[in-house]
């Protein structure tokens, strides 16, 4: 506790200085370097608590490195940038695909259009069309892979590359289904193995509609029409959804307090928040509801 209190100032003198991305880096950078306690640039077990070695382990085999003795602060700052910029190079296609992504809900890629001589009933056309269910499968498992991560990369706020239960009641939709074992932690196979699995889904119900609109064109003008109706109305159904906001989320019985200062209604209190004037008893103040010690107040921490 004595060293969380330690550091927590620090953070407090570069928050407003740095933008967003130095800010995480330098709060990274100044927990490993609170933990050397005899200051020679390497971090062993023996300086670091036990939680806190399990967590630079993690780190270190997250970020491609060897599991050692000791680890030189140094090399685990360069090995995360490198998995920073990894993961950045990765993420280059955002917006709606992502923000679906996000509700678990997301809408497969448009069918594509068929080509010259696509269609037939010879034993080229059932290949090709193998073919293509299978390029459909390997692009599908990729993309919810890619979109995984982007949600690792957004929701998980204590870097363990895992989303836990605080972490991720923060998404929409029905994020708890992803936990496949139920240890209350959300891995990138099983958030990549739930997305991969609507969208899957959501493929299947787009080849039922086309079936059902192939075989009804020798219908009727009209009952075409009524039919490509039905199927708009239904995907306009598909798409409405509303992201819930964190702060409407909150449980009750929170202290008036917390509302008041969680002024960017992310459902937490972070430490600029929290105090522009900070003392050795208001540090102590905040320590006492920050339990995790990572510089922000959750609802289930104030709650505890």
């Amino acid at each position: 506790m004595m060293r969380t209190i330690a550091w927590l100032p620090l953070l407090l003198l570069a928050a407003n200085a740095l933008p967003a991305a130095a800010q995480s880096s330098s709060r990274f950078e100044r927990m490993l370097r609170g933990w050397d306690q005899d200051d020679d640039g390497y971090l062993t077990e023996e300086e670091t608590s036990e939680r806190g070695w399990r967590y630079l382990r993690g780190a270190a085999e997250k970020y491609g490195m060897k599991t050692k003795d000791r680890y030189k602060i140094r090399d685990v700052l360069k090995a995360r940038e490198r998995d920073r910029e990894d993961r950045k190079d990765e993420g280059e296609k955002k917006g709606s695909d992502s923000e679906k992504a996000a509700g678990f809900d997301t809408k497969t890629d448009p069918p594509r259009v068929a080509g010259f001589g696509e269609g037939g009933g010879s034993t080229d056309g059932d290949s090709r069309k193998q073919d293509d269910e299978d390029r459909d499968d390997d692009g599908r498992r990729d993309r919810a892979r890619r979109d995984a991560r982007r949600l690792l990369d957004r929701y998980d706020r204590n870097d363990n590359r895992l989303l836990e239960r605080d972490e991720w009641r923060r998404i929409s939709g029905s994020p708890e289904k992803a936990d496949a074992n139920g240890d209350g932690t959300i891995t990138l196979d099983e958030l990549t193995n739930r997305l991969e699995s609507n969208y899957r889904r959501r493929a299947d119900e787009d080849r039922r509609e086309r079936r059902s609109s192939s075989s009804a064109s020798s219908s009727s003008a009209s009952g075409s029409r009524s039919a490509a109706a039905k199927r708009s109305a239904d995907d306009d159904k598909r798409r409405s959804y509303r992201f819930t906001p964190a702060h409407e989320r909150l449980p009750s019985g929170l202290p008036s307090w917390f509302r008041e200062r969680d002024r960017d209604l992310d459902g937490q209190v972070a430490m600029h928040e929290y105090s522009s004037n900070w003392t050795e008893s208001r540090v102590r103040e905040f320590a006492k509801y920050d339990k995790n010690g990572d510089g922000v107040i959750n609802a289930s921490e104030v709650l505890d």
